[in-house]
């Protein structure tokens, strides 16, 4: 909810700002939803990509909206064309249920705004982009009282050991840790949420040893997940003769090998932080993928496997 009142903040000031008002799609909020209007003439040809990164609906080709071929709704979204080449999306704005930072959100978008004029992109950069530091909420504060530790050990000959994450935009410079008699150490007063994060020691990158919580980059190594939230504890009943009950998620990108669940006399259970949001699980009980018996609340992937949903508010 939190992305469209920033997307309509800088979309109105930038058609100010340029004048193109004929160009950009128009947002607007009413009686609980939000609402996208545009001209599809603006999206065909060499700026059809645009369309995916303006409105997160990546792989639709445009044509196949112009010839009824997307079936609607769409992830929430249902469409309607208003007269000739201009549509309007409409989408309810409860559902907008994920809290995500705002730098999070923005790289959804990719590395940079596009619109499907050129002007309006170089201005859009130059007065947004270049600024967004200092207008997006700090994530990540250094804080001896902070509610996060993070600790590197050995590497006691490095002359600079820096924590770069997606809470601080990967900064290569900002969080430099302390010395300690094992290793490296630093403590960050974080907000809920997911994050991937490295160390860096003398330049050279590396993951956390001490988190088996991972996942491989764009750079074919790995960074490391952490989780910021309350306690969520997961139950899954019976299955006492089962050898390994397994965990896997959204929250660790499906990870089916990290999250072991502890045995008990009436089940499996494993306490896990986890930040406000919509996450995705499954149970993997001797390599077998289960939902979970005791939650009604289930949706299907991409594939039609259904997996169970949890909301946390």
């Amino acid at each position: 909810m939190r992305f469209i009142l920033i997307c309509c903040c800088y979309l109105f000031f930038g058609v100010l700002a340029n004048g193109q008002a004929d160009t950009l799609p128009s947002y607007f909020m009413e009686d609980g939803k939000v609402f996208l209007e545009f001209d599809i003439r603006d999206y065909q040809d060499d700026k059809a990509a645009d369309f995916s990164k303006i409105f997160e609906f990546a792989g639709i080709d445009i044509s196949a909206i112009v010839n009824d071929q997307i079936s609607w709704p769409r992830n929430g979204w249902s469409l309607k064309k208003l007269k000739n080449n201009i549509y309007q999306l409409q989408k309810d704005l409860e559902t907008f249920d994920e809290e995500l930072s705002w730098s999070v959100k923005y790289k959804i978008n990719g590395t940079g705004w596009t619109e499907p004029t050129s002007e309006i992109k170089s201005q859009f950069d130059s007065t947004f982009i270049s600024d967004m530091s200092k207008l997006s909420p700090k994530l990540a504060v250094i804080s001896e009282s902070g509610n996060v530790s993070f600790k590197l050990k050995k590497h006691k000959n490095a002359k600079q050991v820096i924590l770069a994450g997606s809470f601080n935009n990967w900064d290569e410079q900002e969080i430099k840790m302390l010395p300690t008699d094992d290793g490296w150490a630093i403590t960050l007063e974080l907000h809920q949420g997911i994050y991937e994060y490295k160390f860096i020691a003398d330049g050279h990158w590396l993951h956390d040893p001490a988190n088996s919580l991972k996942i491989r980059n764009e750079h074919e190594t790995w960074n490391s997940i952490l989780l910021v939230g309350e306690n969520r504890s997961f139950r899954l009943p019976d299955h006492l003769q089962a050898k390994k009950v397994i965990l896997s998620g959204s929250f660790n990108s499906w990870n089916e090998k990290v999250l072991k669940m502890e045995k008990k006399s009436d089940g499996w259970y494993l306490d896990l932080p986890l930040p406000p949001g919509k996450h995705y699980y499954k149970f993997i009980v001797d390599g077998k993928w289960l939902i979970d018996p005791e939650n009604i609340y289930q949706e299907p992937d991409q594939y039609n496997r259904w997996n169970s949903v949890l909301l946390i508010h």
